[in-house]
């Protein structure tokens, strides 16, 4: 430890070993933020309930933009967290629009910001938007919550969670059928690792048992569907890289004969 490069207060630099910016809170994040909650230290860091955050009422609510800096990590955690206390707290805002945005930070390599993002992603598919808002970006999503589980252990967990939450929420506003072709659909590198295809299939099972207990017809997924899913395990099932998801892929194929 004696060779390890330090900083100036003599402590071993970890940004500078694995080569990573070194953010800090400055004036591009949202003023009216740090005044009103006593600086960005209340919103900078991940909370795992939004009740923890403090009450923000600015008449403004930063924007996240689509393009993703590493460098303004810190600035994104402030800003989704802000958003976070306003879903929870019932502020009026245009929470929408910050869905596709805020997806996209949850591949961030910055713990902090990929778990926020993620607790964002699950508290939006509990509130009250527009139908139209969760379909026109469903696969984004689903991609982004594969993406996060690559971070670390705990945000792997946590990116399961985040998956389970949408695709209810998807399938809420659309059917089981919709969401199931979108998973099987996906085209990211995530589907080709064992542990993101396991969740997925858990996700899928998990759909399935939803539309079970609803008691819907049988023929509401239509062919197509059972077709399109019963293929995609079987592919699954032929490559011995996802040996892991096999257990997985086996209950979801138990589960579509019932629903024939």
């Amino acid at each position: 430890h004696l060779y390890l490069p330090r900083d100036a207060g003599g402590k071993v630099d970890l940004l500078q070993i694995f080569r990573m910016e070194n953010g800090k809170a400055t004036a591009e994040a949202p003023a009216k933020y740090v005044d009103s909650c006593g600086g960005c230290d209340a919103l900078a860091d991940y909370v795992d309930h939004p009740s923890d955050l403090p009450k923000v009422t600015p008449d403004e609510f930063p924007k996240l933009g689509l393009e993703v800096d590493p460098a303004q990590w810190l600035q994104d955690t402030v800003a989704i967290n802000a958003l976070r206390s306003a879903i929870f707290h019932k502020v009026a805002a245009e929470l929408e629009d910050h869905l596709l945005p805020i997806s996209k930070r949850c591949r961030s390599r910055r713990p902090a910001l990929c778990k926020t993002a993620l607790r964002a992603m699950a508290e939006l598919a509990d509130a009250d938007l527009p139908s139209a808002a969760w379909s026109a970006h469903g696969a984004e999503m689903t991609e982004a919550c594969l993406g996060a589980m690559q971070v670390t252990k705990v945000t792997a967990k946590l990116g399961e969670e985040t998956l389970d939450a949408v695709c209810r929420r998807l399938q809420a506003e659309g059917t089981t059928g919709e969401v199931l072709q979108v998973l099987c659909k996906l085209q990211c590198p995530e589907v080709r690792h064992p542990a993101c295809v396991a969740a997925m299939l858990r996700v899928m099972g998990t759909c399935l048992g939803r539309a079970s207990s609803a008691n819907l017809p049988s023929d509401i997924l239509g062919l197509d569907c059972l077709d399109v899913v019963s293929d995609f395990c079987e592919e699954i099932m032929k490559n011995r890289r996802l040996s892991p998801a096999f257990s997985e892929a086996r209950a979801v194929q138990r589960l579509l004969p019932e629903r024939r």
